[in-house]
């Protein structure tokens, strides 16, 4: 089937980059890997600018798409931080080569594309950071500089970005979502 094709295309595309750097890694080699001629990786992408594109604003995507529902569910400041914790695990776990384009794959955008991307970036760290505003507003979290602790909150969860993808076999979702919520809310709590 043509969609489990594209699905397996970008898999590879995303492993290889992965591994050998955006920049390292050519179309030849991304067919080398799926056996197959360059010209019919274009039936996929126009494109490895295009792999890189659709890859970071489709993760982007799902990103915006939890935190909102997360910031509209009905849970407390300190439930919705356990449940942003959730979503970076789940997806890091499910799209680690995705999620791995985000520690610095982002930089190899064009620069229209980068400034888009770079403002989504910020959008959805000032929804992160609204939900410890609530949590410092409704005396759940310590008062301390949300930007600051926001940025703690964020750096805490974006080191599984890079390192999750190679060591994925090795880890459980489960345990990792816990101790970085313990992590989280033992140092916001109060």
């Amino acid at each position: 089937m043509a969609t489990d094709r594209r699905l397996q295309f970008f898999e590879e595309s995303l492993q290889l980059i992965h591994h050998q750097g955006y920049k390292g890694t050519t179309m030849r080699d991304i067919a080398t890997k799926l056996k197959c001629d360059v010209a019919n990786l274009y039936n996929f992408v126009k494109s490895k600018e295009e792999i890189l594109d659709i890859s970071l604003f489709r993760i982007n995507e799902e990103f915006h798409d939890g935190i909102d529902a997360i910031i509209e569910s009905k849970h407390t400041p300190v439930g919705k931080l356990r449940l942003i914790t959730q979503l970076y695990v789940r997806l890091t776990h499910e799209k680690p080569y995705e999620i791995s384009l985000l520690v610095n794959g982002w930089r190899h955008l064009s620069h229209q594309k980068k400034k888009k991307f770079l403002a989504e970036r910020t959008a959805y760290e000032k929804k992160v950071q609204r939900v410890i505003q609530e949590g410092m507003d409704a005396g759940e979290m310590k008062a301390l500089d949300p930007v600051l602790a926001t940025n703690m909150v964020l750096s805490a969860m974006r080191w599984l970005f890079d390192s999750f993808a190679d060591q994925k076999s090795d880890w459980n979702p489960v345990e990792v979502e816990r101790q970085i919520n313990e992590f989280v809310v033992s140092g916001l709590g109060v």
